[in-house]
């Protein structure tokens, strides 16, 4: 059960670093000081004013002074993470032409490479060479037949002539925000390099422990190819010991995220638990004669379980679990029990202070969450799932803490992902089990072959992993073709969450007091919470809505009639890339049809759409056609006729640009509305339109 708040005495330090950072975030200009500390003094005056005043006892003080402080730390540790306040970033001298960069994450697909690049020095126009750093986003085209593909992978370095550029946020509504989820990874610019823009060079850092690593997993790689049979084996191998998921397929990866067992491929706190208790198992046999012996001990097992960390590639969800082992590590060495919680709250403080990025990342979220709800509820969870036997405990106990997990992790996988898997505790029941068989074969065979005995896995170590992973990859796509295995396009806003997150403390308070009344709060939460969720599902069923989509590829307007949208689209987009545009926002909306407007004659003749009174005229524009009166809307893309006569001839109230237009023709448009007078909505700047036609 959850322990008294005066036993977890971390979390009261790790809230107000939270809400620091949090706060942090709002406050977008260049970072100073003295923005900080005037405040801060200002306010720890009238606490010390106050407290002599009213005789406030001392651990009042104390605790606000804390308090603010903890605020302060987090609040400035944001700010030191954003680019405008670091002094040698690169995007500081706008003269720089050439830049010099290490590639430290790299993916490539047909003729194109996403890379992560570190870049480290810049160039001038007068060839002066300056140190510098920073992240940048890179997208780097490359010939299919040129050698050079093969010189863009992990730890290379490479020099190219392009600027980087600010990253620009997705201006559709509720589309994925890829700026958003770079921030949060300290990259906040992004470069598109052609051929002839870049060159590779060696990487001849002496940077022995960093080149070491990039060796190790290149050559991992290398061993599980050689011994597995199938590239599925490979990829999810891959994924599970070493953290490396680029061979994951969007097949493989959809059955992973439908049947709820996604947490595998992504290294996690399981794979560190699992790697961890194989530590423990080894060294158990050791004696602890002395306190030389156990804290020996517990450095093979530290120093093993942080080289596994940075191998995988440091995510949060493994710092976590990594922190967390090494506070419990550390307590055993010295004879000391810890609160679980305070653990909990002290990795969590210790991941913030070292980078409070780390907040808005989902996979921090999800892990910090998902372990505090099998901590708390699998002992309450476990009373309902007592089966008979050996077995029957140990599947009940898998379930339980299937289960458990969800209770604070369904309203995030909701809001995040849309969907939910509704077989999740199938997928737990094979997941666990086959993670540790996996990973502790995928552990055996990478250290024989670089212990030279390839005999034994050739016979002995190979074949178990092979089937292994081959029974693991079975199980997961028969529970993907199990009927309703997911429920899709379910959706929570940020009233919902708030609602089910109130609900369940409430809920937590109830099982640690058995107090009615919190009971009752929490039923009411959650009755609040259904009956939001009923009001927003009716307001959809009657909706009527207009969106312009900014679009490159091509114009999309969408039209919300209740729960059909009724589309027109310029040019032809493939699943994904419409999917990426508009998917989430028809999720959000509810739409549940679709069907193009030019095949429905009740809104549309040709160019003119006609809604309860509104008119709105399409991109494709007849020379001859004649208008009556000032349409509402004229929306214009790169298939529409944009002379001055015509836009004035059809004299429409509002003008919306859409981001298909190319720039150059987009400015001298624009110069023409100017001219006209006529207000206008570029979706390039002002984000997609929406308008309701009510």
């Amino acid at each position: 059960m959850f322990p008294n708040h005066f036993e977890i005495p971390v979390l009261r330090f790790l809230l107000p670093l939270v809400l620091g950072i949090f706060s942090g975030s709002f406050y977008t200009g260049i970072y100073q000081y003295e923005l900080l500390i005037v405040p801060l003094i200002i306010v720890l005056a009238l606490v010390i004013i106050i407290s002599l005043v009213k005789k406030s006892p001392l651990r009042i003080f104390t605790g606000i002074t804390v308090f603010i402080v903890l605020f302060g730390i987090g609040f400035n540790t944001y700010q030191n993470c954003q680019y405008k306040n670091i002094k040698q970033h690169f995007s500081y001298n706008e003269n720089f032409e050439n830049f010099a960069a290490k590639i430290y994450a790299i993916e490539c697909k047909d003729s194109t490479c996403n890379a992560t690049l570190k870049i480290d020095a810049g160039m001038d126009s007068l060839s002066n060479l300056h140190i510098t750093e920073g992240w940048c986003n890179a997208f780097i085209k490359f010939n299919p037949e040129d050698s050079i593909k093969y010189q863009l992978v992990e730890n290379k370095n490479i020099v190219f002539h392009a600027k980087p550029r600010l990253l620009s946020p997705n201006q559709n509504p509720h589309a994925f925000n890829y700026q958003k989820f770079l921030n949060s990874k300290h990259i906040f610019h992004q470069v598109f390099l052609n051929t002839d823009d870049y060159f590779v060079v060696e990487n001849k850092s002496s940077d022995f422990f960093s080149n070491a690593i990039f060796s190790f997993r290149k050559s991992s790689i290398s061993t599980l190819q050689k011994y597995l049979y199938k590239d599925e084996s490979v990829a999810i191998c891959s994924a599970m010991i070493l953290g490396y998921r680029d061979l994951i397929d969007d097949d493989l990866y959809k059955s992973f995220t439908d049947t709820g067992a996604i947490h595998v491929l992504a290294v996690s706190g399981l794979h560190v638990g699992i790697l961890a208790l194989l530590i423990l198992t080894l060294l158990k046999g050791i004696p602890e004669k002395n306190t030389f012996v156990r804290i020996f001990k517990g450095l093979i097992s530290l120093s093993v379980i942080w080289l596994f960390a940075l191998i995988t590639g440091a995510a949060p969800a493994v710092v976590r679990a990594s922190s967390m082992f090494s506070i419990f590590l550390f307590g055993k060495m010295i004879y000391r029990d810890a609160n679980i919680y305070n653990i909990i709250f002290f990795s969590a403080f210790l991941m913030l202070i070292f980078d409070p990025m780390f907040l808005f990342q989902v996979s921090f979220q999800f892990s910090f969450l998902a372990l505090i709800s099998i901590i708390y509820f699998y002992p309450v969870v476990k009373e309902f799932f007592v089966l008979p036997s050996k077995v029957g405990g140990y599947v009940g106990d898998l379930i339980s803490v299937s289960v458990a997990a969800q209770f604070l992790v369904f309203p995030l996988t909701v809001f995040y992902f849309n969907k939910f898997p509704n077989y999740f505790w199938l997928s737990g029941i094979a997941a666990i089990p086959a993670a540790t068989i996996i990973l502790s074969l995928g552990f055996l065979l990478l250290t024989l072959e670089h212990l030279g005995l390839e005999m034994i896995n050739d016979y002995v170590v190979a074949p178990l992993l092979n089937w292994s992973v081959s029974a693991f990859e079975f199980c997961i796509k028969s529970i993907q073709s199990l009927p309703y295995c997911v429920t899709q396009n379910i959706s929570y806003d940020y009233i919902n969450i708030g609602l089910l997150f109130t609900a369940m403390v409430f809920l937590m308070y109830f099982i640690a007091q058995s107090k009615a009344r919190y009971l009752i709060v929490f039923l009411l939460l959650v009755l609040a919470n259904t009956g939001y969720s009923s009001f927003q599902k009716h307001s959809k069923s009657i909706q009527e809505k207009l969106v312009i989509y900014d679009s490159r590829k091509s114009g999309i307007l969408s039209l919300f009639i209740g729960e059909t949208n009724y589309y027109y689209q310029s040019d032809t987009l493939n699943d994904k890339q419409k999917g990426f545009l508009s998917k989430r926002n028809e999720i959000i909306h509810d739409i549940s049809d679709h069907i193009d407007i030019r095949s429905e004659n009740n809104f549309y003749n040709e160019p003119i759409i006609s809604v309860n009174n509104h008119t709105i005229v399409c991109d494709s524009i007849s020379p001859y056609l004649q208008f009556n009166q000032s349409p509402d809307i004229l929306w214009l893309s790169k298939h529409s006729l944009s002379n001055r006569y015509r836009i004035s001839d059809i004299n429409p109230k509002l003008i919306v640009v859409d981001g298909s237009i190319s720039y150059y023709k987009k400015q001298k448009l624009i110069e023409e509305i100017e001219g006209l007078e006529i207000p206008f909505h570029d979706t390039s700047v002002d984000g997609a339109y929406e308008v309701g036609l009510r």
